[in-house]
């Protein structure tokens, strides 16, 4: 068979195939150029559709030769900007459909809203695409940027965002149904001031999602929820958040769902709770994530309302300035899981230096650092220098450390108070922790099993250098065995004391024959066994 007669048979072939339904190639997107006519440009954008009137071009505004590329392109075609900076005077109503608008650059492309007007607004799109140009200087009394009614997906890439203003809420973008996908973009100094309606000083949702990757978000404010961002589902990768200011989170808000993985925070700020991120409804997830010098009057970095886990990340220098949790608190949920983490040098200026936990079911700590944490108690009850829990069903630490913590109340390194029920420890160390009171390492409300842990150099100005007991769980010291107590002090009872009336002597030399004790001291008892270690138990 020739060639060409082959050739005629595929061909016909083809030909065939599509005549039955196959489906044809996708056919690419053309390009409806936007140029000012006064710049030089040279390729399509010299010779560009729609031009702007300075003189030469037939429109009387930028936002009206833009608006006309929108229309003309809408589902069929992208608008794309040629460098410079485009002015409006009103906003840009987007068509229904899909509009794809697409610049030469964010530091070429630029549209301004001249300290005047919202740059674009749609009631009903389908989707919005906005890729490599700017958005700055809009005002609004809602969403300077974007106003994103109904749109189903709003998608932004190397897009920056900057200086809006809103009186009402979400400063840069609102977005109230389907999806706002943001991907190698910046948003700086949005601003939504004296709201009343929404968050969210860069990105503000009432159902729609938010994913964020590869992203920069400094110096956004809200005066509600969420500086940089508010919805009731964020997911958040590889970004930056600082200098951000709100309320209730001074970067994040998610009123329902939170994944944070690989994103560093510092330097965020709320007046009330969660001077990073503030969590509530289903579930908040952090990983490989570092929080850095943020603050709020209570939770520092993270205020949770939901069940949180935490992995490989880092809390450090995080501040409650007036209440309770330096870096973390979590408040009524099933379960808090911290694995693999570092909290060092978190302060609150009342209780629980590094982290606050209050009503969880389960609370896990494995392979985890608790370092130089501090709880300085305006009054003095300045519990848990690393944690303070109350009203923790099971709390449970595993392989884990607590080193030079400080607490102006009880519980140097951790103090479980309110009825918590009880508290395990497996293979971990605490280190010259101190308390002024009682408990200069722990303070257990009910002690649980603990198992082959080392207590070295804790101190506490009361009673139990480095332990101290109110109540010990049913059978559990027959369990509690390889302790190690060693160099632990207490200024008037017990380097190690036990405070419940109902343990008796018998099970208390059982325990102490299980655990080694080593130069334990107890400045005002010293008559006691064990150079202060306090069995039976003081009452």
């Amino acid at each position: 068979m020739t060639r060409r007669i082959r050739s005629l048979f595929v061909s016909i072939a083809l030909v065939g195939l599509f005549a039955a339904g196959a489906p044809l190639p996708a056919r690419a997107l053309s390009t409806i150029y936007v140029a000012d006519s006064d710049v030089s440009y040279s390729g399509a954008c010299a010779s560009a559709t729609y031009r702007t009137d300075d003189g030469a071009g037939p429109y009387d505004s930028d936002d009206d030769a833009i608006r006309a590329a929108i229309s003309a392109a809408v589902n069929t075609s992208s608008v794309y900007l040629c460098r410079g900076t485009y002015t409006f005077t009103d906003p840009i109503f987007l068509p229904t459909g899909t509009t794809r608008l697409v610049g030469e650059g964010a530091t070429k492309s630029i549209i301004s809203g001249g300290g005047g007007t919202r740059l674009f607004e749609s009631n009903g799109s389908e989707a919005f695409f906005v890729s490599n140009l700017t958005l700055t200087n809009g005002v609004s009394n809602w969403a300077a940027a974007i106003w994103a009614e109904d749109t189903s997906t709003l998608t932004l890439s190397g897009v920056t965002i900057s200086d809006m203003l809103v009186t009402n809420g979400s400063a840069g973008i609102f977005s109230r149904y389907g999806t706002v996908t943001v991907d190698k973009s910046t948003f700086v100094r949005n601003r939504d001031l004296e709201d009343t309606d929404w968050g969210g000083g860069a990105i503000g949702t009432e159902y729609a999602a938010v994913i964020v990757s590869n992203s920069t978000f400094s110096g956004n404010q809200s005066d509600a929820t969420g500086g940089a961002i508010s919805a009731p589902s964020v997911t958040v990768t590889n970004s930056t958040f600082t200098d951000n200011d709100a309320y209730y989170g001074g970067a994040v808000s998610a009123g329902s769902v939170l994944n944070v993985t690989g994103s560093l925070f510092s330097l965020n700020t709320a007046e009330y709770q969660g001077g990073a991120l503030y969590a509530t409804g289903v579930s908040a997830t952090i990983k490989s994530s570092t929080f850095r010098d943020n603050s709020a009057e209570s939770a520092g970095a993270l205020f949770s309302g939901t069940t949180t886990l935490i992995q490989t990340s880092e809390f450090s220098r995080n501040i409650a300035n007036q209440d309770f949790g330096g870096a973390v608190v979590a408040w009524n949920a099933a379960s808090l899981t911290v694995e693999n983490s570092k909290l060092n040098d978190n302060h609150s200026n009342n209780y629980g230096g590094a982290m606050n936990v209050n009503n969880i079911g389960t609370v896990t700590l494995r392979s985890t650092t608790f370092a130089r944490n501090t709880a300085y108690g305006n009054l003095g009850n300045g519990n848990g220098g690393a944690i303070d829990a109350c009203a923790i069903d099971l709390f449970k630490i595993y392989s884990s450390t607590f080193e030079k913590n400080v607490s102006n109340g009880s519980g140097g390194a951790l103090g479980t108070f309110c009825d918590s029920g009880p508290l395990l420890i497996d293979k971990s160390l605490f280190s010259q922790n101190s308390a002024v009171y009682v408990g200069g390492a722990v303070l257990a409300h009910t002690m649980g099993a603990m198992t082959k842990n080392r207590f070295l150099r804790n101190s506490s100005g009361v009673i139990g250098g480095a332990l101290a007991v109110d109540s010990v769980q049913s059978g559990v010291l027959t369990l509690s065995a390889g302790n190690t107590f060693t160099s632990n002090s207490a200024h008037q009872i017990g380097g190690v004391a036990f405070l419940c009336a109902s343990t008796v002597r018998s099970e208390m030399d059982r325990w102490v024959a299980k655990n080694s004790f080593s130069s334990n001291r107890s400045v005002i008892d010293r008559t006691k066994p064990n150079a202060g270690i306090l069995p039976p138990c003081f009452d």
